[in-house]
């Protein structure tokens, strides 16, 4: 289960293209797992996305982040429930490592 704001939701899944795009504002909760990276921390992650041309940001707010990842789906931190009631956008760990190829 993702955890996305309803305005999302009810136009169709968002994919990490359409949020990841340059410039974009990322925030990173948890610590991630990839059979290819292994584990991953917050400070390798927020270099992935900076490599990438993103922005990574310590802190989640509606109006300075534009995207938050999380560790794994169905995530109920706080991060990710800030970003829901936010209306920020969320994609996993997953989907961003896909997206960074």
């Amino acid at each position: 289960m993702r955890v996305l704001p309803e305005c999302f939701e009810a136009t169709g899944p968002i994919s990490a293209a359409d949020v990841l795009v340059p410039g974009a504002r990322v925030c990173f909760s948890g610590t991630a797992h990839s059979p290819r990276h292994g584990w991953l921390e917050k400070e390798q992650l927020h270099a992935m996305a900076e490599a990438r041309g993103l922005r990574a940001v310590a802190t989640l707010t509606k109006t300075r982040t534009d995207v938050l990842v999380v560790a794994e789906a169905g995530s109920q931190s706080t991060k990710a429930k800030n970003a829901a009631r936010r209306e920020n956008p969320v994609i996993t760990a997953e989907e961003f490592l896909e997206w960074v190829g």
